[in-house]
């Protein structure tokens, strides 16, 4: 088990913009009289999901490796582009005081001889995200950070450890926000190839001072795609098209649209319609 410090090769890292707004709890007057206290706006108190990034070179020939990993916020980990796991809401929803679990993924397929990339968006999950019933965010921490291993066992036998520090870079891209309850803006003319690129990213990392000894290995499942559900039906009211997809699903919607550029769409879910059959 990797919970202590001398256990990781890598030191947790973060970014100076991963620290999240600290909002107050609605109380449970505002929250039975409907009466709520007036609030900024969602984009200036929510903020872009963190990119990590490094590019290092594999320079003989591989038997395995295995990528350790672990976050403060949920994570989306890149090897050249490609997901090291379909799982989705990786790390999951623990007490992460007291239990912050790690996982480890099989990589080696991932690798190629030559210049290889590692990149990792990490969002605000149940880690810092506004999960509360009273609204408030940052239930375990304010700041969202990262700490993984690569172990790189050659053929030859020797065995080289890549671990988080300061030499990743750290941005941030389309997401605009990504939040469990409010939901996540993706600005599209952002997209570009920061998980492929052999560019760095424009931000140096910094070690912080997190707890080790709360860590732990992948216990119980983990939460992945299971199926895809085609639109039962469609139909206009006003501007706005409402889709059912003729049940209550946990889910999220596989969109295609042409587009014109800079163009806006807004997806908002419902578990049922008003006795109308609108969308309310």
């Amino acid at each position: 088990m990797k919970n202590q410090k001398s256990s990781w090769a890598g030191r947790w890292i973060s970014s100076h913009h991963a620290t999240v707004s600290e909002e107050p709890e609605f109380t449970l007057e505002e929250m039975f009289s409907g009466v709520l206290r007036p609030q900024k706006p969602v984009e200036d108190r929510l903020h872009p999901t963190v990119y990590f990034k490094k590019v290092f070179q594999v320079r003989k020939a591989l038997e395995k490796a295995e990528l350790t990993i672990t976050s403060q916020g949920i994570y989306q980990a890149y090897i050249n582009g490609k997901n090291v796991t379909q799982a989705i809401f990786t790390l999951g929803y623990t007490e992460y005081n007291d239990h912050l679990m790690y996982q480890i993924y099989d990589v080696t397929k991932l690798l190629q001889e030559g210049e290889n990339v590692l990149a990792v968006e990490v969002a605000d999950g149940w880690y810092a995200g506004r999960i509360s019933v009273q609204g408030g965010s940052a239930q375990f921490g304010n700041q969202l950070a990262l700490l993984a291993d690569l172990d790189l066992t050659y053929e030859d036998g020797t065995v080289q450890t890549l671990g988080t520090d300061a030499s990743f870079t750290t941005g941030k891209g389309k997401h605009v926000y990504a939040d469990i309850q409010i939901g996540e803006k993706q600005d599209l003319r952002l997209e570009d190839d920061w998980k492929t690129s052999l560019e760095d990213l424009p931000e140096k990392t910094f070690e912080i001072e997190a707890d080790y000894a709360r860590l732990a290995p992948q216990e119980g499942p983990m939460v992945y795609r299971k199926e895809s559900l085609p639109a039962q039906k469609i139909w206009q009211a006003g501007q706005d098209l409402i889709v059912d997809f003729g049940q209550v699903i946990a889910g999220r919607v596989r969109l295609t649209a042409d587009l014109a550029f800079g163009q806006e769409i807004i997806l908002e879910h419902a578990e049922a319609l008003n006795e109308a059959g609108l969308f309310f």
